[in-house]
């Protein structure tokens, strides 16, 4: 309700919706974010700097939260220890520099630490000294180290890659067992995971993970997961039981070809929000399935080719409303 009256005084701005209509973004006004940079930083709650770095020193005696704009490095601020002994989090919009400054391996009570403005040839070793991290967020042309993993707090991990030939992100991020987050942005980026028999490669970037891949031994290592994409480019081979990832709240099913039988080797979870499908063959029985999810709010279907053109749910089921066709469509649950 405090949100909704803050949008009705043109306070903070609408800036991208759900598809079924609910807000999802938000922008706010130049005079309130002022407002609010000022009050926090009367308050030492963030420091929100921008231009010169001597600023910072002048600003604040004690750094817990800083998000900075512009060329911004400790050294060069003169930062002493004793300033950044207790920072929390670190945000830096800054996407000159192409070196992480030394003195960050200092701040060991880190928890969030985002500077994906920030273009690194190679992973800043620093970060690996971080041992609270439990927020990554960086933009690196070459491959993680698999020393990664030792980030064992590690919640939510954000790489992107500026490279078009990507690079190789190694197995053991499929080890740390506390990420509920993962998000690869840039072609080519993909997993080397050892399975049994041989080396395999999984896909985690603007295609999702391939079917293949939804092993027993790889749902093991994503408990926590919220949010997972799977990409089909063959006939799928055995069912990938997907109700052990009781946290999965949004799935995106993609395949390269009208594949029949994808769906039919998938179980959901019940705690399905929202549902993506693309260039799927969808029959009859699986809308019924679909419609039996408790918890599904939102369905996308997205250039899918269906044997019918109407859902007529089961008894018992509940129904989308509106008429299914192969166009791009999302269907807010009733």
């Amino acid at each position: 309700m405090h949100l909704k009256a803050l949008v009705d005084r043109n306070l903070i701005f609408v800036h991208q919706h759900e598809t079924n209509g609910n807000m999802k973004s938000y922008s706010i006004h130049d005079l309130l974010r002022d407002l609010c940079v000022r009050k926090a930083r009367e308050e030492k709650f963030l420091f929100a700097g921008r231009g010169a770095p001597d600023d910072l020193v002048r600003s604040t005696s004690c750094l817990r939260r800083v998000c900075y704009h512009g060329s911004f490095s400790i050294e060069d601020a003169h930062i002493s220890t004793e300033q950044i002994r207790l920072a929390r989090s670190f945000l830096s919009f800054n996407g000159i520099e192409e070196s992480i400054s030394p003195g960050i391996s200092q701040l060991r009570l880190l928890r969030v630490l985002d500077i994906l403005w920030t273009q690194f040839y190679e992973f800043p070793e620093e970060i690996l000294q971080l041992v609270n991290l439990r927020y990554l967020a960086l933009t690196v042309s070459q491959t993680l180290p698999s020393s990664i993993s030792r980030r064992c707090n590690l919640q939510t991990l954000i790489v992107h890659n500026n490279l078009l030939a990507g690079g190789m992100l190694m197995r053991g991020i499929l080890d740390m067992t506390q990420l509920r987050h993962i998000k690869f942005k840039g072609l080519g980026t993909y997993v080397e995971y050892h399975g049994e028999d041989k080396n395999c490669f999984v896909v985690l970037d603007k295609l999702p993970i391939p079917i293949s891949e939804i092993t027993d031994m790889l749902l093991k290592t994503l408990p926590n997961f919220e949010k997972l994409g799977i990409f089909c480019e063959g006939e799928v081979d055995g069912v990938r039981d997907l109700s052990r990832l009781h946290k999965l709240h949004t799935l995106k099913c993609i395949s390269s070809m009208y594949r029949g039988n994808f769906l039919s080797n998938l179980i959901f979870p019940q705690s399905l929000k929202k549902l993506s499908l693309s260039y799927l063959r969808i029959l009859d029985h699986h809308m019924n399935e679909i419609g039996t999810l408790p918890n599904l709010q939102t369905l996308k279907l997205i250039c899918c080719d269906f044997k019918s053109g109407k859902w007529e749910a089961e008894d018992g089921g509940k129904s989308f409303s509106g008429k299914l066709d192969s166009r791009r469509q999302s269907f807010p649950k009733t």
